[in-house]
Formats: structure tokens, sequence, C-alpha cells
């Protein structure tokens, strides 16, 4: 997901570390603001790509998952505004 200046993989920590000071310079105006992992982007990626429209199994693909029930189950969440599109489309069906 990130890579460096010579599009190589970058190491792990180095991704955590830099999050890391991000989110503690947020914390000194947010104090409430939570810390995240580069872990939880792959939620966010998953998630969104599923709301804009992306065919599941081209998700699967791209983080690479054997299944497709891993991908949804684990890294595809609804969203309040999701649902409350969705209960939108129900209603003005009925």
């Amino acid at each position: 997901m990130f890579v460096t200046k010579n599009n190589r993989p970058t190491q792990q920590f180095i991704v955590q570390e830099a999050i890391g000071a991000i989110v503690n310079r947020i914390r000194k105006e947010h104090p409430d603001y939570e810390m995240f992992s580069p872990h939880c982007l792959r939620h966010t990626f998953a998630t969104r790509a599923i709301e804009n429209g992306m065919q599941p199994k081209t998700l699967q693909k791209i983080p690479g998952h054997g299944s497709l029930q891993m991908t949804m189950d684990l890294y595809c969440h609804v969203t309040e505004d999701t649902l409350f599109t969705e209960m939108m489309k129900m209603e003005k069906a009925v």
C-alpha cells in the first residue's frame, strides 16, 4: 500500500510511526481522537469501494484475499450513511 520513492514496499513500522506522529499532532487539539493503524486503511478502502459500486470479486483481488467471504465479512463495514441511503430506497419503493 505504501512505497518508497523507488517504488519498493516500505517497512510497516515506518508507516506506523508516521501515522502516529500525525495523530499525536491532531490529539493536541482533539484529545479524544483515536489512534489507528495502517491496517485500518484497508478496512476503509474496502468499505468505500463497495459503497462506490466496485464489484466484490474485484475488491477481493486487490488486497489478495483467498475468499470473497473474508473480504466482505472482515473488511467491509456498513456505515450509518449507507444504512440511511438503503432504507430511503426501500421507502421510495413502497
